[in-house]
C-alpha cells in the first residue's frame, strides 16, 4: 500500500500571500481615504473658524459705522438747526406788522407820507403832523419802543396848506426819522404789539 502525503503548508502560504497582496492595498487605500477625509474636515473647520472670525469682525465694523452714522446724523441735525436759525435771523421782518406798530405810536393827527424799509432793519419815515411838538412826541415814542434800538429825527420842515373854503393858511410839519429795528425783539415777540 502506498501512502499519499498531502503537503498543505505551501498551498496555504500561497493563499495567505494572495490574500495579503489583496488586503494590504485595500487597507492602504482605506487609511489614505480616512487621512484625506480627516485633513479635509480639519481644513474645513479651520476655514469655518476663519470665516466666523471675519464675520465677527465685519459685525463689529458695522456696529462702529452705525454709531458714527448716528453721530454724523446728530451733528448733521445740529448743522441743519443752526442753518435754520441763521436763516430765521436773516429773514426779513414782516413789513405790515412793523408799519402797524409805528402807526400805533403816532399821535391822533399824525400821517405817514413815506415809509422805506431795508432788510438790515433800517427804516426811514416821513410823517406829517399838525403841530411841531407832535414830531418830538413821536420821536420819544419811537425811542421808548422795545422794537427799536435807535431812533433819530433827521429833519422837520414846515409846509403851508390852504384850508378848503377859506383864505386861512394852515401850517403842517413834515418830519423825517431814521429808525433801527430791534429785529431780535420783533422775532421773539412774533407779532409786534
Amino acid at each position: 500500500m502506498s501512502q499519499i502525503s498531502i503537503n498543505l503548508l505551501p498551498k496555504k502560504q500561497k493563499k495567505q500571500r494572495f490574500r495579503m497582496a489583496f488586503i494590504i492595498p485595500i487597507i492602504a487605500v482605506l487609511v489614505l481615504l480616512t487621512a484625506t477625509v480627516f485633513v479635509l474636515q480639519w481644513s474645513k473647520g479651520e476655514e469655518l473658524e476663519r470665516i466666523d472670525s471675519q464675520l465677527s469682525q465685519a459685525q463689529q465694523e458695522k456696529a462702529l459705522l452705525e454709531q458714527q452714522n448716528q453721530r454724523n446724523e446728530s451733528v448733521g441735525g445740529i448743522d441743519q438747526l443752526e442753518s435754520a436759525i441763521q436763516f430765521m435771523e436773516s429773514y426779513p421782518i414782516p413789513t405790515v406788522e412793523v408799519l402797524n406798530h409805528f402807526t400805533e405810536l403816532l399821535p391822533e393827527r399824525g400821517f405817514f407820507e413815506s415809509f422805506q424799509y431795508t432788510d438790515t432793519g433800517l427804516i426811514t419815515l416821513t410823517v406829517q403832523f399838525d403841530m411841531s411838538r407832535e414830531a418830538a412826541f413821536y420821536l420819544h415814542q419811537l425811542e421808548q419802543s422795545e422794537k427799536v434800538t435807535q431812533a433819530s429825527l433827521q429833519s422837520i420842515v414846515t409846509e403851508e396848506l390852504d384850508s378848503a373854503g377859506s383864505d386861512e393858511v394852515l401850517p403842517r410839519y413834515v418830519a423825517q426819522y431814521t429808525v433801527m429795528l430791534n429785529q431780535q425783539a420783533i422775532r421773539e415777540g412774533e407779532v409786534i404789539e
